[in-house]
């Protein structure tokens, strides 16, 4: 990618995470329900010129709660040239549904090729859910960008994460700027005048914690050496297992959708309260979360959910996790 700052002053900046994509009043935005994307599209869309309108601009799920082709089709149709970028979930925080990114791509490049799209629009992915428990691949996905965190599935330290930016999607140096400009981003090139760096820079900051970006190399390292494919097969086994063992247990409804699920297993309770069984669990050294509807309010307003615990299984654990944990849980079920 070129450095330099497009001038063009009717562009208006639009915010997807750490990078930023040029709109003008009435672009429009793509993009599924998870809390992260649209707070942020939110905050910036009140300082701009355009407003996010969910109903109207947003990506609608299909009938199994994932991103659908045939929806994204019919805003393309709509708005066209007008679209800069479609932003999608790989997979969301309260389901273990994943979502069919490859489709959409494909749908985008189509259109981009017959000229329903810009060239330069964009579709850029949120993987934070799936890098380190599937074999994510960008040039499978055929994504323009994505984004994923240490934290998670990597089991790496917090505060640092992946930004991938594809280099040979024409026009992206000029769409794609940092959110935030300092010395390790951009330089200062004359007296009122600057320039961004070409590459991965770009998006870095000058300030950062060498020790974390370590760790979270040592993370990946450990990740690749199990290797990629043999951690999926292991978690997607762990987690059709527990699927099967809670849809067996009283008092419990399991509440992930779509037709491929992945490692992460949703559930709602019909006595007690998610809250309530992490705590009970935690005690007993079994660790699960709690996804609220503030994290996904489109999605949770829709199935009519308040909360769902979430269990997370990963390569490490083993059917004997997985019946202690089924165990406790229903002793807390038939307690509450």
């Amino acid at each position: 990618m070129r450095a330099g700052r497009d001038r063009d002053h009717g562009k208006r900046l639009a915010g997807l995470g750490a990078v930023l994509c040029q709109s003008r009043p009435g672009t429009r935005r793509c993009r599924g329900d998870d809390r992260g994307g649209i707070c942020k599209q939110l905050h910036v869309d009140a300082s701009g010129p355009a407003t996010l309108r969910h109903r109207d601009r947003g990506h609608r799920a299909g009938p199994d709660g994932t991103a659908d082709a045939d929806a994204l089709r019919k805003l393309i149709d709509r708005h066209g040239r007008r679209i800069r970028l479609v932003s999608l979930t790989h997979v969301a925080t309260n389901n273990g549904a994943i979502s069919p990114v490859e489709t959409l791509s494909r749908i985008v490049r189509e259109a981009r090729g017959s000229g329903a799209l810009a060239p330069n629009a964009l579709v850029a992915v949120d993987a934070c859910q799936t890098v380190g428990q599937m074999n994510v691949n960008v040039d499978a996905l055929g994504c323009d960008m994505l984004t994923a965190t240490s934290r998670k599935f990597l089991r790496g330290p917090r505060g640092v994460g992946i930004l991938y930016v594809r280099r040979a999607q024409p026009g992206l140096a000029a769409a794609v700027e940092p959110r935030i400009l300092d010395m390790r981003s951009g330089f200062w090139s004359g007296s009122d005048e600057y320039r961004i760096y070409a590459e991965a820079e770009r998006f870095e900051t000058w300030d950062k914690c060498v020790a974390s970006k370590l760790a979270f190399g040592a993370a990946v390292d450990e990740a690749l050496d199990w290797g990629l494919d043999a951690i999926e097969a292991s978690i997607g086994a762990l987690s059709a297992v527990l699927r099967e063992m809670l849809a067996d247990l009283p008092g419990v409804r399991l509440c992930d959708t779509g037709s491929r699920q992945c490692g992460t297993v949703t559930f709602d309770l019909d006595r007690g309260s998610p809250y309530a069984l992490v705590s009970h669990l935690r005690q007993r050294k079994i660790n699960i979360g709690v996804s609220d509807r503030d994290l996904v309010r489109l999605d949770m307003d829709r199935r009519n959910l308040e909360a769902v615990a979430r269990c997370s299984v990963h390569y490490y654990n083993t059917v004997e996790d997985l019946e202690r944990f089924i165990a406790e849980t229903d002793h807390y079920v038939r307690s509450a």
